[in-house]
């Protein structure tokens, strides 16, 4: 039997972790705010990533029976390629973009909400397929 590399999970961070053809990153909790905060801020190798980010609507870590809107920003090289909306009375408390990264991009996903609650947090993962062209 084969001896697989086994990667512990260390936290949230804004960088891409990538093992073997799979990758992942978290964008931790971030207070719903209307001011943007960086979730995520990596920049892609020489390979293609086909995957898709899951923004989660702001809930509070004691009270997750309500929760703020929340919004994402994907960027690539600096060009908005997304904007994204969850929660809120009649929005999905969730909200998908699937996404193909070419090589060598810079990724920058910016999270805020159209209202401050300090007690209500915003979090998104960014999971995907590796291909080395």
């Amino acid at each position: 039997m084969s001896k697989k590399n086994i990667t512990t999970f260390t936290g949230t961070q804004k960088g891409l972790t990538v093992i073997g053809d799979y990758c992942y990153a978290y964008t931790g909790n971030h207070p719903a705010n209307t001011t943007s905060v960086e979730g995520l801020n990596f920049t892609t190798g020489k390979y293609i990533i086909v995957g898709k980010f899951q923004l989660n609507q702001a809930i509070g870590n004691a009270d997750s029976s309500s929760g703020a809107s929340s919004y994402a920003q994907i960027e690539l090289n600096g060009n908005i390629v997304s904007h994204m909306h969850s929660g809120g009375s009649s929005r999905d408390p969730l909200e998908i973009q699937y996404l193909v990264i070419p090589p060598n991009t810079e990724v920058i996903v910016r999270l805020y909400s159209d209202e401050d609650q300090a007690t209500r947090y915003i979090t998104g993962v960014l999971t995907g397929r590796v291909y080395n062209g």
